[in-house]
């Protein structure tokens, strides 16, 4: 099959994957951000929504190396091993300008399972890779957004994340632990990481009013989620 064919059905896959559930839905959260969007302030920013040179020095530094590149060809380590002054040009930008780079991302389409048959659109999932700079903007925002997670990266050498092993200890140590006593116990888990891959735009900018975001934050996170685009590879 030509491969300009296969892009095309893999576009329309995932454009239709990434479309509204509920038009109707949809309107009535626009219409209800909008009618609350002009009278709305928030609180004053304060010393620690600042964007400053040390926090976007100490996020940079956190990144996982090893990662896919990013649409333009950049990954972790350029940034990591980039001129010093990138943190102090970056602080200012981050500050009030959103780029078109940090809206682009591709999706790089991953067959759910191996199968004899020919494959469909409907047999493959999309990891969808997201510009360096916008996974900046959004941990930058994060520690904004909860102080006591910016004083952690400005803190620490390394997050300390719970890994898989560290998990599996304490599972079995609560299995344990209720087998000795002989009780009964029921366990679900989730995984959080990927739940909000869909959340309605204007539906976050509703939470986030009802919240009291700073209007400068908010201002910067409506021209990040305006006009985002992804394109298959």
């Amino acid at each position: 099959m030509d491969d300009n064919i296969i892009v095309n059905k893999f576009s329309a896959y995932f454009r239709d994957s990434f479309s509204c559930n509920d038009v109707n839905l949809d309107e009535i959260l626009r219409q209800e951000y909008l009618s609350a969007r002009p009278n709305y302030c928030g609180l004053p920013l304060m010393d620690s929504h600042q964007i400053d040179t040390e926090l976007v020095s100490n996020v940079i530094a956190n990144f996982k190396r090893g990662k896919a590149i990013d649409i333009d060809g950049l990954s972790a380590q350029h940034m990591q091993y980039s001129h010093l002054s990138l943190c102090v040009v970056l602080s200012k930008m981050l500050c009030s300008i959103v780029t078109e780079g940090l809206k682009r991302i591709f999706p790089i389409p991953k067959p759910k399972e191996v199968y004899s048959k020919p494959f469909t659109c409907d047999d493959f999932r999309g990891i969808a890779i997201s510009p360096v700079l916008a996974k900046l903007l959004n941990t930058v925002f994060l520690s904004d957004l909860h102080p006591s997670s910016r004083h952690h990266l400005i803190n620490s050498d390394s997050r300390k994340v719970l890994d898989v092993a560290t998990l599996f200890a304490q599972f079995v140590g609560l299995i344990l632990s209720t087998v000795l006593f002989k009780v009964t116990v029921t366990l679900c888990a989730i995984d959080l990481y990927k739940a909000f891959d869909r959340v309605n735009h204007y539906a976050l900018f509703s939470k986030l009013m009802k919240q009291f975001v700073p209007g400068e934050l908010l201002i910067i996170i409506e021209r990040w989620l305006a006009n985002c685009c992804s394109c298959v590879k």
